[in-house]
Order: C-alpha cells, then sequence, then structure tokens
C-alpha cells in the first residue's frame, strides 16, 4: 500500500494532536510544582519575619524592660528610650506589615494563614504599638491596619 501525500497529512496531525495533549500534560504538572513551591516560599518568609521580630526581642533586655514597663502611670522615659521605643514599633509595623502582604498573597495555606494571623494577633496587643500605628497610619494601608484589628 502507497501512501498519498493526503494520508501523511493526516498521520501528522494525530501526532501533532497527541504532542499538543503531552505538552498540556506537563504544563499542568510544572504549574503545579511551582505552585507548591511558591506557597512553601510564603509560608517560610512569614515564618522569617516572625523569627527576626521574636530575636531582635530576646537579644535586647533593655527593650525587653521598656516594653514590658509600658503603661504604667510612673514610667517616664528618657529621650533615648523614646528613640529607641518608637524604632522598635517602626521594625515591629514593618514586620507585620511584611507578614500582612504575605497572608494577603493568597499563596499560603488555609492552615498557614491562620498561623500568620495569630502570630501578628499577639503582636497587635503590645503597649503603644496600636498608638503607633495609628499616629503614622500615613505609611500603612487601611488593610493592614483592619488586619490587626486597629480599624
Amino acid at each position: 500500500m502507497k501512501f498519498k501525500l493526503q494520508d501523511y497529512a493526516q498521520i501528522a496531525e494525530i501526532v501533532s494532536a497527541i504532542a499538543v495533549i503531552v505538552t498540556l500534560l506537563y504544563l499542568a504538572t510544572e504549574i503545579r510544582i511551582n505552585t507548591e513551591a511558591v506557597q512553601d516560599n510564603s509560608a517560610q518568609e512569614a515564618s522569617r519575619y516572625m523569627t527576626e521580630l521574636n530575636v531582635t526581642l530576646m537579644e535586647n533586655d533593655h527593650l525587653i524592660r521598656l516594653v514590658s514597663s509600658l503603661g504604667r502611670d510612673d514610667q517616664e522615659l528618657s529621650a533615648e528610650d523614646r528613640i529607641r521605643l518608637q524604632a522598635f514599633y517602626a521594625y515591629v509595623l514593618f514586620t507585620l506589615d511584611s507578614m500582612y502582604k504575605v497572608a494577603l498573597s493568597g499563596n499560603l495555606s488555609e492552615e498557614e494563614t491562620i498561623a500568620v494571623n495569630n502570630r501578628a494577633g499577639n503582636y497587635a496587643n503590645v503597649p503603644g504599638l496600636r498608638e503607633a500605628a495609628l499616629s503614622n497610619e500615613h505609611t500603612l494601608t487601611q488593610g493592614f491596619l483592619s488586619w490587626m484589628g486597629y480599624r
């Protein structure tokens, strides 16, 4: 049996259709793998932010005493302590804002998002942080302020 040009064209169509299906399956697999990698990276990023914040507190006894003493009527802060505290608040707000963006990205699992929200909630009640956030609200988004429970 001798093939005609039309027969070769039909065979080529079948082969190309199979190639398209194989390519689509490959792309679907790659997208799934990439999505998992992005989710893992986002979870690690949120964890890193919280770890850096906790390490900052753990390594600075003076800062821990300063923050824990806030809210007392008899507490008078020196100029140095005020600057130190403002820098700490700015650092905490930057870290929490970064965590908010990671949570907002949608790249975390539901369980990881809940964990990030809980960690942020733990810091939301640091004495004076709410006031610092609201006094600098021009640098923060309304979404972040709501996420922290400040709005």
